[in-house]
């Protein structure tokens, strides 16, 4: 169907990404948007509103705008500045959820944080628990999205700090989607469960609804693609009752990606058809540009790239308009696939080059593996093989970043279950005290009751509450046992995580000595062609070809001077290295520049010779810089300086 080189557009990876992206976009809408009004009314309430009412409006034209970033920021600003104007605490608060959302939603989670930090400080304030909990949720879901997962656990759980039922409802539900992600999906199941039970004792079918989405999610996880279905279609069904017709262009969505990964191409379609008809008439850019692009995918499964060419088209025009660089970058990919089949070599590779930017400026590594993989196989089968080899050098560095952030989501990935586990036994100890508590006042009425009686039962009391005293002084010491068995598994997660971080270490000292030994076997090969030239150059005749070998030498040796790689190399050093070149110069203030690298490049156990080339100097200059090392630290002769280098941390 078509040439192979770039990665399918059906598989399970991709659909549930684009499953987890839409709840989050329905999420967030559902906050502030609904069908109830549309713009042209509120920009005509602009003219006939004042103060309060002023400021509603003004966020209410801001969430209508959704991911269009111009647009939020003014209308938030504007509802920011006039709420602070009039001392409307309430209305200040919610433009900095409202523009939070937007930048949630645009990937820029740092900034959507400290945005939410403002509301919520607002919201305590007023003391409105509601909204103190839908921003605690709000922040969870952009701390999931950059994978601080203990963080957002925590945010959840102080969502039961407060005593709305709604929140606590969306809590377990995020916190289920988080453990779908992170954990055990049979435990995941239990809190969409949790979540679902409460929401149905307080008539929250909406709420119901987004779990059944989760759960959705969860199947998909284990390939059980029939049960998604089924949760999809409960939620639709639910959607339909309420008239919410942005969740039903979800579940329209979200089906057609199930019939997308199963080949039915049709069925596929017409689900993103019904979608799109919703999201275009809600105006909601996001939920356009995806469905826009998962209806181009299909299409091009089916070999009619024409067709999806003129959606990837749609998608990238809406995609342009928000300003949002990580979905920009896969509509460019995804454009880029469809201008290579039809056989528009340049205009593909110009699509890639400006995703591959937008990647970088992201540092999103899945995205440049995934685009110079694609650059690879198309350099390389066009016969332009030094361009296939230079992105082949940035595929294997992107690759290499993506597994050294990969490792640091799995040591998150520790942490969050240790915290979970911890979060679950404390709770579990709270009922057993409550249990305890209501125990006793129970017993307490009982020895009132027996006192008011008569006083010959005194005796009674008094052995009641020896016997009670002693009861709780071996609660107290099955409390001390349990502390000091908890210390003891809390001192085995900690050697777990420092073990799992020195791995880390280990590998990038690995990487370091590779980058080191090619560098230095390059040049090496360098000076051997150099040497083999000048051979060359004595024996031959005629100016032209002798100007030439002179101009290859010349090259050459630029090459050889040239220091791109040893920055670079030293970069990943000082990133390594940075707590130990701190604790070296603040301990041995004497030790120049060149003796601190010196000392980063012993620490990796680097050979002389490589260290030689890595700093421009002579072996033996190298071996005089050593000496003076040691002299400057005092150490004493029998210890390398190797050992002590590494050990100086520890």
């Amino acid at each position: 169907m078509n040439s192979g080189i770039f990665k399918s557009a059906v598989g399970k990876d991709l659909v549930v990404g684009l499953l987890i992206s839409m709840l989050s976009l329905s999420s967030y809408i559902g906050f502030s948007q609904e069908d109830s009004w549309n713009v042209d009314s509120l920009y005509h309430e602009i003219n006939v509103s004042t103060d309060s009412a002023l400021v509603d409006v003004y966020t209410k034209i801001a969430s209508y705008y959704g991911g269009i970033e111009d647009s939020v920021v003014l209308y938030t600003d504007l509802a920011y500045a006039l709420a602070n104007e009039i001392g409307f605490e309430h209305g200040k608060a919610n433009s900095l959820i409202i523009k939070g959302g937007m930048y949630h939603l645009s990937g820029n989670n740092d900034i959507a944080l400290e945005l939410y930090n403002q509301a919520l400080d607002i919201y305590l304030k007023l003391g409105n628990d509601r909204l103190v909990g839908e921003c605690l949720n709000s922040m969870g879901m952009s701390l999931v999205a950059e994978s601080r997962y203990g963080e957002a656990l925590r945010a959840y759980n102080r969502v039961s700090e407060f005593s709305d039922s709604s929140q606590i409802a969306k809590s377990y539900k995020n916190i289920g989607i988080l453990i779908s992600d992170t954990g055990d999906p049979s435990q995941a199941m239990e809190y969409f469960l949790k979540s679902i039970d409460i929401s149905k004792r307080h008539n929250n079918e909406r709420e119901v609804a987004f779990n059944y989405l989760g759960m959705a999610i969860v199947t998909i996880t284990q390939n059980d693609l029939d049960r998604a279905f089924e949760y999809f279609n409960k939620a639709r069904v639910i959607y339909e009752k309420l008239g919410n017709r942005l969740g039903i262009a979800n579940c329209h969505n979200n089906i057609g990606l199930i019939y997308l990964n199963q080949g039915e191409y049709n069925k596929s379609i017409n689900e993103y058809k019904a979608s799109l008809e919703i999201y275009e008439r809600l105006n909601i850019n996001h939920g356009k540009a995806v469905v826009n692009m998962n209806i181009g995918k299909t299409l091009f499964e089916l070999g009619d790239y024409l067709a999806a060419e003129e959606y990837y088209l749609k998608a990238k025009g809406i995609s342009d308009l928000m300003n949002n660089k990580n979905l920009e970058s896969n509509v460019l990919e995804f454009g880029a696939q469809v201008l290579y089949e039809k056989g528009e070599l340049q205009a593909s590779l110009s699509l890639l080059e400006r995703g591959l930017q937008l990647a970088k400026e992201l540092n999103h590594w899945g995205q440049m593996v995934d685009i110079s993989a694609d650059l690879v196989e198309i350099y390389r089968k066009e016969g332009a093989y030094k361009k296939a080899l230079e992105y082949k050098d940035l595929f294997t560095n992107s690759k290499d970043s993506l597994m050294s952030v990969e490792e640091s989501k799995e040591i998150e990935r520790l942490n969050f279950s240790h915290d979970l586990s911890n979060i679950e036994n404390e709770l579990a100890l709270q009922k057993t005290e409550v249990a305890l508590l209501e125990k006793e006042q129970q017993n307490a009425r009982l020895i009132y009751g027996l006192i008011i009686a008569g006083s010959a039962l005194l005796i009674v009391f008094a052995g009641f509450s020896f016997f009670r005293q002693r009861k709780i002084n071996r609660i107290q010491k099955r409390a001390m046992e349990s502390e000091k068995a908890y210390m003891k598994i809390s001192l085995e997660q900690e050697k777990l995580k420092r073990n799992q971080l020195n791995e880390v270490i280990v590998y990038k000292n690995k990487q370091l000595t590779d980058l080191a030994i090619h560098i230095t076997e390059k040049n090496d090969l360098l000076e051997r062609f150099k040497e083999n030239i000048k051979s060359v150059k004595k024996s031959v005749q005629g100016k032209k070809v002798t100007g030439l070998l002179q101009d290859m030498l010349v090259n050459i040796s630029q090459d050889i001077d040239m220091n791109k790689e040893r920055l670079e190399f030293y970069k990943e050093i000082e990133d390594l290295n940075q707590t130990f070149l701190y604790t070296m110069s603040k301990k041995y203030p004497a030790l120049s520049d060149r003796e601190l690298k010196l000392a980063a490049l012993l620490r990796v156990n680097l050979a002389t010779k490589r260290i030689a080339v890595l700093m421009g100097l002579s072996p033996i200059s190298v071996d005089i810089y050593r000496h003076n090392l040691r002299k400057k630290i005092g150490l004493e002769k029998g210890i390398s300086l190797y050992d002590f280098f590494n050990k100086l941390e520890d």
